[in-house]
């Protein structure tokens, strides 16, 4: 029962994830083709874990945590 709930869990992390990234990037434009969407996503995806402000570390992007 404890791995059900470890489970349920992780999958609403997941699909939080996956939200953010349909509203923040693939919602946002138009793209021509599949390499356009694999551009937008990486450069998204970059962004998401390596400038954006995350609340763990005071509102400042990981770049800066000390």
């Amino acid at each position: 029962m404890t791995h059900l709930k470890e489970l349920e869990a992780e999958n609403a992390y997941v699909e939080r994830f996956n939200r953010t990234v349909r509203y923040e990037c693939l919602t946002q434009q138009l793209f021509r083709d599949i390499e356009d969407v694999q551009n937008c996503t990486t450069a998204w995806q970059y962004f998401y874990n390596h400038e954006r402000p995350h609340t763990s570390v005071d509102g400042k992007p990981l770049n800066f945590k000390q």
